[in-house]
This record gives structure tokens, C-alpha cells and sequence, in this order.
């Protein structure tokens, strides 16, 4: 299990400390720390379980928020659909992040290789 600690908020004005215990496939995860923060995450967990809340990966990595949260993608889910900031821990399993760090790849590949998207 992987531990994730990390300052929950919104448009740069703090909520409290998250520390969230990834659980995998141990199916254990778990969310600690001050309680207003873990308050709205766990208000955040429920709406996008009602929601039917979907990540912005594409196959196979389509992810579907549920309680508790286990994957990292998941948390990732929820913390964009949501509205909070993305903590600086948590942006390399963005999306973003990680089409960035596709075309960075692509952009050191050998001179006459062509790209495919």
C-alpha cells in the first residue's frame, strides 16, 4: 500500500491535509487527516459515485470512481471532476501529465523517425 499525503484545495486556498493510504488491490484504501478536508473529499467520492463520475484516460485505463478509492487514478478522477487544485504529488497520473510526457518522448526521437499519434 502507498501513501499519499498531500494539501486538499480549491483555487489555491487550502482545505487540510489529506494523507490517503493507496489501497490497490487490496481494496483497503483509506482517507485521514483534517477533518474538513477529509469531510469534502469524502462529499466529492459520493457525488461522483452518483454521478457515475469517468476518468480522461483512454483504454484501458477508463476509470470509474468507486468507495473506497484504491487506485490512484481514481483519486485523480475525483480531484478534477471535483474542482480541487491537483497537488504537485498526484499531476504525473494526470492525463496531462501524462500526454505531455508523450510528446516530450516523441520530440527526442532520432532525425527522419516518423511520429504516429
Amino acid at each position: 500500500m502507498k501513501n499519499f499525503d498531500f494539501v486538499l484545495s480549491r483555487s489555491n486556498q487550502d482545505i487540510g491535509q489529506i494523507t490517503w493510504l493507496c489501497g490497490g488491490d487490496n481494496g483497503n484504501g483509506l482517507i485521514k487527516g483534517d477533518a474538513l478536508a477529509v469531510s469534502e473529499l469524502n462529499r466529492a467520492i459520493s457525488l461522483g459515485i452518483g454521478e457515475s463520475w469517468r476518468g480522461r484516460y483512454p483504454l484501458p485505463r477508463r476509470v470509474i470512481v468507486r468507495d473506497p478509492l484504491n487506485y490512484v487514478y481514481e483519486m485523480v478522477t475525483v480531484l478534477e471532476q471535483a474542482g480541487f487544485d491537483m497537488p504537485d504529488v498526484l499531476y504525473p497520473y494526470t492525463a496531462k501529465a501524462q500526454r505531455e510526457q508523450r510528446e516530450k518522448n516523441m520530440d527526442s526521437l532520432p532525425p527522419n523517425t516518423t511520429k504516429c499519434y
